[in-house]
This record gives C-alpha cells, structure tokens and sequence, in this order.
C-alpha cells in the first residue's frame, strides 16, 4: 500500500463518492496567483501546485454540507459550513516539500485576501463554495523540535516567501516574526516546545513541523496545550497542520502516537471525524534495495511522479551503498516507512561474500541441522550445517508466495525434506523451535532420539549467546555457504533490537527483530540454531551411533 488517507470518501447509496464542498480550488487558485517558491532552486518562481498537494488542499479545506446535523445522545449540533477537519497531518519521504507546503499554507492564512474561510455556498461554483474571506487578527504559532531548527524549517520558508512576492509590502519580516503591516495582532510566530510559554495563546491556524523529531515530554506536553488552544477561537474555525516524515517506531514520538492512531482509524479500530490524516511511502512489495533499480523504484513510488522530478534519485539510492551505512535510517526518510532504527545483525555485505555455489555439502557428510517454523504470515526455515567444514546450505524455505492471502505452512513437505536429510546426511544434532510446531517436533524426536532437540528461540539470554557466536563466525570467516540468495536475503533482512542489560563484556545484548513485517529472516534464524548446534556437538565430543533401522538410501 502506496498511500493510507483517513478519511476515506465514502459513497453514497447510488454508488457516488460523498463530496464535501470546498475552498480548496479558490485556496489553489490564490497561491498560484499570488505565491512563489520558497529556498531553493525554484525560488522566486510563480508558485504550481502539484497533483498530490493539490488533493491534500482539498481535503483540508473541506466544509460540512449544508444542513448537516449530528445528533449526540438528543444533544443537536449544527455543522454547516464549519471545517470538515481542524487536525490534518500529512506524512511525506525527505525531500517532498512538504515543510515548503507548510510555510505556503502559513502565509495563506496570515494574507488579508486570502479565500481560507466560510462565507456561504454556491453550488455552481467550483467546490460548491461562496468566494472565501480572510481570517480577522490571524494568529498562526509554528512548532519546531528546538529553538535553533526554528529558522531552517517552515519559519524561514515562510520568512523567504513573504519577502519575494508581490505582496511583500503587505509584511513586517523580522526573524522573531512575520505581521501583517500595521496589525499587531496578525502574525506567524515561531514558537520552540515549551508547554508554559504556549498556554494562553488563541491560535486561528497552527503548525506542528518535524514531529518524529519530538519524543521528549516537554514536545508532548506542548504539542497537548497547543491542541487544547484550537477551542479557544471557535468563530475563526482554527485549525492544525503537522507535518512529518516517518521516524524510528522504537522513540515515542508526536508522529508516532498520530502514525498509529491513523492507522487505528483506516482500520476500522478507532473514530476522530474532524481529524484527515495523509501518508505516503514506499510500498511492501516494492521495498526492495538489492539494486539501484530497485532503489529508484521505490524512492519514486513514495515521493510520487511529480515530486521524483526534482529529486536526484541516482544519488539518493547510492547511499545504501555507502560503508557504514544505517540502510533502515535511509528507508524512514527516503521511503517514509515505518522501520527501525536499530542497525541490521549482521553484515549482510560480508555474509554474502563468504559464498560460494560450488559449496554444496555432500551427502553422507557430518552435519547439524536447524529449524525456524511458523504456521501462515512468517516463513519456515530449514538449515544444515557441515561440522567438519562450517559450510552452510539451505535445505529448506517455505514462504508465502506474494499476492496470495490465504496460505500455510505445507507440513507434510516440511516432513518429507526432514527425513530426506536424516536419510541422506549424518545428522548429529537437530535444534527445532517448538512454538506451532510441538507435534512435529514431536514426531521428529521419537523417531531420531536424543539428536533432535527443542530449542526455544524466545530465550533471550540463550538467544543472544547464539547469535553472537554466529555474528563471530561471520565476522571472523568461520562459516561459508553455497550462495543461496534465499539465505543472504533473510540474513540481511534480520533487525538489531538492542536490551537493556549488558552481556559478560559488559556489552548491550540485544535480540533479531523485523526490520519491517514484510522482511522475513527465518532462514536466518535455522542457520543461527544450525550453527549453535554444531558448536555444542563438538563441545560435547558428540559422534553418530548407527541405529538398527531400514538402511540408509543410497543415491
């Protein structure tokens, strides 16, 4: 999904969308008219509004129809010709324009001739709207995270746009803020996060800009005053913008708290009528970044084609490529999605170059096996480990193919390739993950006693040992594989969610954790339990004793 817009038009009963009416053509005929671009290589230039901001204008001005009531309990509201939403956020990659939007909408609201509020409909009219009227005594706070962002955020595109238009004699333009000539009481004002200082104010429009910035309590707390003050202006039918990329979901953040209640809202789970609510990111099945094509793509499906016009896409997408890098910091604000910020495991550059296709263990090898499972959503994974060599080979991976909705884990040919390997391969020991799979894990120890084991990969402090002997083996060249691109992927797709306690060096442990839900690290997970498996045989000396059975199959 590309975009998740709360509200959704509904339709009515003959099957039409429900159209609210709206200011929103004369709001986009007024700053192509009157407004130019901010900093920036455009700056100067008329103003263009663009398709995608031309729809989120739309929605924003937005008016209950005439006529329109609520009943609440016997209790009767009017809400003709108010604003259909007083809270709209609009959530948008780095590089959107999205804070020049915000500065535009600012200076619409502060300018003496702007169309912005209700002054009766007209049905013949484009929107359905009477020519809109200016707000009397505009009085418009901007948010930033801190006081030193104030000036590089919409604050200082606004104070460039006032400066450079036509009607720039109409504005008193002083880094403190921005008025109307001769009106004192009409003015932006930049504002830093401070409850106290906020209490009081009677805002007829506000902003909120680079809220995934603001995680601390002083931002919530004044981000909460600045709400509770929409009330106190109801003849102007204030409202609020905020504006946001996607931040790290681990930080509790202004954009988080809204990212999660709007999509509470587009499922089903939560109401706010008066709050629209825009985001837009790269999909799940386009969030691929193994090439620079696939990079390309996905940069232009979450800014959109309009907006990938103006953004250097080739550069952009050669940053994964960078040392170093935190590929999931690229994918929050290039892409707009929800990941976190937590480093990958391991090092998936490194991990590749360790294969090999000629690596293919031999049957009849000494070999330990691992086996990460689930039932429908994640992916099943099946590992084998040479003990002699520490080659690894993927024996094993069912995964839902895509576009299909309904689908589970084929048990029986999980079992199948199971006892194929007992046949085919010295198994040493086996380390399965019991949850959803307890009958066939089950099934597997009684038939090859004392080597198949349960291995609980929900036992943190086990867990992270695990892993920490397999990031050394990888960091260290201990372990190789055949290549298998199935196993890179789930290997470079496994997320670091660090712990708060430290391990016996007295560094963080942490635990694997899905870097989006979409990226599947199973397979890492087998080879990890694989890998611990072939540690704690050759610790223990352990060697294969032949059963009395049917013979071996020979191929």
């Amino acid at each position: 999904m590309t975009e998740i817009i709360v509200p959704q038009p509904k339709e009515d009963k003959n099957g039409n969308l429900e159209i609210f009416p709206t200011l929103g053509p004369q709001v986009c005929d007024f700053l192509e008219e009157r407004f130019v671009y901010g900093p920036g290589p455009l700056r100067g230039k008329p103003y263009v509004v663009r398709d995608d901001f031309r729809y989120i204008l739309y929605r924003a001005y937005e008016h209950f129809p005439e006529g329109c009531v609520e009943d609440y309990d016997g209790e009767k509201v009017d809400y003709s010709g108010r604003r259909h939403f007083n809270k709209v956020t609009v959530s948008l990659p780095k590089g959107s324009a999205k804070t020049e939007l915000m500065a535009l909408v600012s200076c619409l609201e502060l300018h003496p001739d702007a169309p912005i509020r209700f002054n009766g409909y007209d049905a013949d009219a484009p929107g359905g709207m009477a020519p809109g009227r200016s707000v009397v005594s505009p009085y418009i706070p901007l948010l930033a995270p801190t006081k030193d962002q104030l000036d590089d955020l919409a604050y200082g595109a606004a104070m460039v746009i006032t400066q450079d238009i036509e009607d720039a004699d109409l504005f008193d333009v002083t880094r403190e803020r921005i008025q109307v000539q001769g009106e004192a009481e009409s003015r932006i004002l930049p504002v830093a996060a401070s409850a106290g200082r906020l209490d009081g104010l009677k805002p007829t429009f506000q902003c909120i800009d680079e809220s995934h910035r603001m995680f601390d309590d002083r931002h919530h707390k004044a981000v909460q005053t600045m709400e509770n003050n929409l009330t106190k202006r109801m003849v102007d039918d204030p409202w609020q913008l905020v504006t946001t990329t996607a931040g790290d979901p681990n930080e509790p953040s202004v954009a988080k708290a809204a990212y999660d209640f709007g999509m509470k809202i587009f499922k089903g789970k939560a109401k706010d009528p008066r709050t629209f609510f825009y985001h837009r990111q790269t999909s799940d099945e386009n969030a691929k970044f193994d090439t620079m094509g696939n990079r390309i793509r996905a940069l232009k499906e979450a800014s959109g084609e309009e907006a990938s016009k103006f953004r250097d896409l080739v550069s952009v997408a050669a940053k994964w490529d960078e040392g170093g890098v935190d590929t999931a910091y690229l994918e929050r604000v290039w892409c707009n999605r929800w990941v976190q910020s937590s480093q990958t495991a391991f090092n998936a550059h490194k991990f590749e170059a360790l294969g090999h296709p000629s690596l293919v263990i031999e049957p009849g090898s000494l070999v330990t096996l691992g086996f990460d499972g689930a039932q429908t959503d994640d992916s099943t994974g099946l590992v084998m480990t040479d003990v002699k060599t520490g080659v690894q080979n993927l024996v094993g991976l069912w995964e839902r193919p895509e576009g299909v909705k309904k689908w589970r884990v084929p048990v029986s040919e999980v079992n199948s390739t199971v006892e194929m390997i007992f046949e085919d391969y010295e198994v040493l020991m086996f380390y399965a993950d019991p949850p959803y799979w307890q009958e066939a894990i089950s099934t597997w120890e009684g038939r090859w006693e004392k080597r198949v084991i349960e291995w609980p990969t929900r036992n943190t402090n086990n867990m992270y040992y695990a892993i920490r002997s397999y990031n050394e083996a990888i960091e260290q060249g201990e372990l190789s594989h055949d290549g298998n691109p199935d196993l890179v992927r789930h290997v470079a797709n496994a997320g670091r969610n660090n712990l708060n306690v430290t391990d016996d060096e007295g560094l963080y442990k942490y635990r694997l954790a899905k870097i989006t839900k979409d990226r599947k690290f199973d397979a890492c997970m087998a080879a990890i339990l694989s890998w611990q498996a072939m540690l704690d045989a050759k610790a223990k000396g352990l060697t294969i004793v032949e059963e009395k059975q049917a013979p071996r199959r020979i191929r």
